[in-house]
C-alpha cells in the first residue's frame, strides 16, 4: 500500500502557525503532540546492527517450462474452461495455441481545432471493464513458452533498481538458471512489459522504471498488450511490439508527468466556499 502525504506536508508548511496544530491532529488522528514525542524517542534510539542483505532474483512461481513444439507441428490444444460469470477473470491460464494474424495499423484520428462544451456536469457512470493483471502476465508466460523461450516473472520486484518490466525471457534454461544465481543482464533475451486491457484498442503509457529500461535496452525491450473479450473468455489478442520508443511520429506521443508538490515554485491556496442555507443541504 502506498500512502501519499505530500499534499498534507505542503499544507503544514504553508499554513498559519495557529492552524498547524489542528491540521496535524487531523492528519495523525488526534494527540499529535504525544505522537511527535514518541516519534522523537524512536528516532534518537540506537539502530540495531543487521547483516548486509544480498539480493537474488526470485525463481519463477510457475513450473519450470519445457520447450514446446511450434504450432505448425503441435496438435491443437483447447484452453481450459473459465468462469465467464465473474467480473474479474481468474489469474490462471490454461494451455494455449498460437495463430498469427495479419495486422493492419490503425490511422491516427484527425485533431479537433476547437470544441465548445457547454456543460461540465459529470456524465452518467459507465460500467468499467475490469482486467486481471496477473492473468495477462500469465498469458504472456505461456506465450513465451510456446515460442520456446524461458520466462522469469519479476513483476513483484518494485523500486528504483527493479527491472522496469514484468517478465524477463531467456534463450535457454541454462541462462535462466544462471541468472537466478548471478543476475547478469547480458543473459536476458527480452525485457517484457505486459499491459492487460479490457478494451480492444488503446495506447500504452511508459514512465518511471519502464521508460528507463526501454531507453537502456532498446533492442531487447518488448511491449505485450493483452486483450481478452469478456464475452469470449479464453481467446486473447496479443500485440507484440519490439523497441517501442523507436516508432514513427504517428505511433509515438511524448507526455510529461508534472509533480506540483515537488517544486518550491508552486503556490498553495486554501479556498473556502461560502454556502447559503439552501446549498448546505447538499
Amino acid at each position: 500500500m502506498r500512502v501519499d502525504l505530500s499534499s498534507d506536508i505542503a499544507r503544514l508548511i504553508s499554513c498559519r502557525a495557529r492552524q498547524r496544530r489542528a491540521l496535524l491532529d487531523r492528519i495523525l488522528g488526534g494527540a499529535s503532540e504525544d505522537k511527535l514525542i514518541e516519534s522523537g524517542k524512536l528516532l534518537s534510539s540506537p539502530l540495531e546492527e543487521i547483516d548486509e542483505l544480498s539480493y537474488t532474483p526470485p525463481l519463477p512461481t510457475e513450473h519450470p517450462p519445457s520447450p514446446v513444439p511450434s504450432p505448425e507441428t503441435a496438435e491443437p490444444q483447447q484452453v481450459g474452461p473459465t468462469d465467464t460469470g465473474s467480473e474479474i477473470p481468474p489469474s490462471t491460464v490454461g494451455p494455449i495455441t498460437l495463430t498469427p494474424e495479419e495486422f493492419t495499423p490503425a490511422k491516427g484520428g484527425s485533431r479537433t481545432k476547437i470544441k465548445i462544451i457547454r456543460s461540465r456536469n459529470p456524465k452518467p457512470h459507465k460500467r468499467r471493464v475490469l482486467t486481471n493483471a496477473d492473468r495477462a502476465e500469465n498469458l504472456a508466460i505461456e506465450f513465451e513458452k510456446a515460442q520456446s523461450r524461458f520466462p522469469l516473472k519479476v513483476s513483484d520486484i518494485k523500486g528504483v533498481e527493479a527491472y522496469g518490466c514484468d517478465i524477463l525471457s531467456f534463450e535457454n534454461e541454462h541462462d535462466r538458471d544462471n541468472f537466478s544465481v548471478s543476475p547478469e543482464l547480458s543473459l536476458i533475451t527480452r525485457f517484457i512489459e505486459v499491459k492487460g486491457s479490457g478494451l480492444a484498442r488503446g495506447s500504452i503509457t511508459l514512465k518511471g522504471n519502464e521508460l528507463k529500461a526501454a531507453q537502456n535496452f532498446p533492442d531487447r525491450y518488448y511491449l505485450y498488450r493483452v486483450y481478452e473479450d469478456e464475452e469470449e473468455r479464453g481467446t486473447f489478442e496479443l500485440i507484440e511490439l519490439a523497441n517501442p520508443l523507436d516508432l514513427d511520429e504517428e505511433s509515438l506521443e511524448i507526455e510529461y508527468e508534472v509533480h506540483p508538490f515537488r517544486t518550491d515554485t508552486a503556490q498553495l491556496w486554501i479556498v473556502t466556499e461560502h454556502l447559503d442555507a439552501e446549498q448546505e443541504k447538499y
